[in-house]
């Protein structure tokens, strides 16, 4: 019975393996290079990224949107961003044709200086980081391939349970089972590195499997945590109704609004209203809070300046901040720190030693069943001749 149960989790464990393999090697390999994505655009573009000075006072968006507007005056506005990293970084404009929808693969990236908003460049929207962002969330596609990813993603997650169930060597053979001989030859030395790389990293891979399920799936989440706590998902609020006013408020008015609501707190992605969003939406980071755990959403009416909602994670229960923020920043490592992305950086490597490693495994039982079989098959044959 016992044997019969491991040769199921066995098989569970391989086939999984064999049939999505390709999609965690890159999907590992995708999900480390985007836990340090900010630094290496930096790195790469220090030109677009960086400052000659910090920034001083109050940053003034407007001055910045409308040499963004008279720089392109057939583009209109999607978003604004910056990292918060440094302190004399740039801010991002994301702009795209005027008639036409925001697109990864047809929207401009402008870079400006917010001490002098001076435009420091401009390049397309889609580069190599975003292509593999959007692989690595979406397959390159769009709704229908998330969900794919949805469901290889549960596939992967039962893959991992299976194998630990194989591991499992006993309470008393526990932490012999947590190591490798580099003396033992190589077929014995694979088959370790396999199962030692695959436990050290199971409790980082469970998490990154789990949250990424949660970004993919969040209202199916939600249901669930719900039988346990309180996990309503935040509602947006409804398009404000336009108004008949010549002067809607500045950038600088619905900022200084959202300041008043967070004293001192800082900025670090604004979203403008779009053709299913009538308001803006600044998130920002309070001042002395920790901006891995309570990164702040306030949704600003664009017609009367007034705050139309608030998901602060700080005030509401833990389940919906954990779907709402944190699933995201436990996703890629933000949420523990660096020594938390380093974990999943390097986990995301692992996958791809565990899964040579696995491979080597397989074609050599396979290599070596193949002429085993053919020695009985003949011998068989030459007692009946004798």
């Amino acid at each position: 019975m016992i044997r019969r149960f491991r040769d199921q989790w066995l098989a569970l464990h391989k086939w999984v393996a064999l049939t999505i393999g390709v999609w965690i090697i890159l999907n590992g390999l995708s999900g480390s290079i985007l836990v340090f994505q900010r630094e290496l655009e930096a790195a790469i573009n220090p030109h677009l990224y960086r400052t000659d000075q910090a920034i001083t006072g109050t940053i003034n968006l407007d001055a910045m949107e409308q040499a963004v507007k008279v720089a392109f005056p057939d583009y209109w506005i999607v978003m604004v961003d910056r990292d918060n990293l440094v302190a004399n970084e740039s801010f991002r404009f994301q702009i795209a044709r005027n008639g036409e929808a925001a697109s990864y693969f047809t929207n401009l990236e402008v870079f400006i200086d917010p001490a002098t908003t001076e435009i420091l460049g401009s390049r397309p929207y889609f580069t190599f980081i975003k292509a593999v962002k959007m692989f690595h969330f979406e397959l390159l596609g769009g709704r229908t391939t998330k969900v794919v990813m949805g469901f290889m993603g549960l596939a992967f997650l039962a893959m991992m349970l299976a194998g630990a169930v194989l591991w499992w060597p006993g309470r008393k053979k526990l932490l012999r089972s947590l190591r490798f001989k580099t003396t033992s030859q190589t077929p014995r030395l694979i088959r370790d590195i396999h199962t030692v790389f695959g436990v050290y990293f199971l409790v980082v891979l469970l998490m990154v499997c789990v949250t990424g399920l949660v970004v993919i799936f969040p209202q199916q989440s939600a249901t669930i945590l719900g039988v346990f706590t309180d996990a309503t998902a935040t509602a947006r609020p409804a398009a404000p109704p336009a108004l008949n006013q010549n002067t809607p408020p500045s950038l600088n008015e619905l900022a200084q609004t959202v300041n008043d609501a967070y004293p001192d707190s800082t900025l670090v992605l604004l979203l403008y209203p779009g053709p299913k969003r009538g308001w803006y939406t600044f998130r920002v980071e309070p001042a002395g809070a920790d901006p891995t755990t309570n990164t702040v959403q306030v949704y600003v009416d664009q017609y009367t300046g007034k705050i139309a909602d608030v998901f602060d994670p700080g005030i509401m229960p833990p389940a919906r901040s954990f779907i709402g923020l944190w699933s995201v920043y436990s996703h890629n490592g933000k949420l523990y720190g660096m020594p938390g992305r380093v974990l999943v950086f390097s986990a995301g490597i692992g996958l791809c030693v565990m899964f040579g490693t696995g491979l080597y495994i397989w074609l050599r039982k396979r290599r070596l069943s193949v002429p085993s079989s053919s020695v009985v098959v003949m011998s068989q044959t030459d007692h009946r001749v004798a």
